[in-house]
């Protein structure tokens, strides 16, 4: 029983220690649309560690353009990330909404600065995907505000 229960912690640690010490995602953007006509502006201001820049910016915005058809576009400006996508979305009763989006975006990576490589030989690449992302969830319109919760998937290249 010992062995077993020392096997799968090493094992949870060995996968944990594989992946990046630092990783920053891209947001997924999941709009949620629930009729035709309805526009989702999204916006913010993220503090960061940048110099001379303390702030990061993220916005996008979604339509529906009929009664199933929707699409969303969005950007990153700091971090240099484009994104747009076009999809399906089924109301159901009681404020559940299913959609499925195709998209593709673009950006550009950097490599920090660790392991004391010099600042001017630092890799910089940029990247495109193609994603599929299947989207779920509730909407909820009440006197105080608005509140979304949403589960969402998505995959790609």
């Amino acid at each position: 029983m010992k062995t077993t229960r020392l096997f799968i912690l090493c094992a949870i640690i060995a996968v944990l220690m594989t992946g990046c010490g630092v990783y920053n995602p891209m947001t997924v953007h999941i709009p949620l649309i629930h009729e035709r006509g309805e526009v989702q502006l999204e916006g913010a201001l993220l503090p960061t560690t940048r110099w001379p820049v303390p702030l990061d910016m993220r916005a996008s915005v979604a339509w529906g353009i009929t009664n199933h058809l929707a699409v969303q576009a969005a950007i990153d400006p700091f971090r240099a990330y484009s994104q747009a996508m076009a999809g399906l979305y089924f109301p159901q009763e009681n404020n559940f909404v299913w959609e499925i989006y195709v998209g593709a975006g673009t950006g550009m990576g950097r490599q920090s600065n660790i392991g004391g490589m010099e600042p001017w030989t630092i890799p910089r690449g940029t990247f495109r995907s193609v994603f599929v992302q299947g989207d779920a969830g509730w909407l909820e319109m009440t006197r105080k505000g608005h509140l979304d919760l949403a589960f969402s998937l998505k995959t790609g290249v």
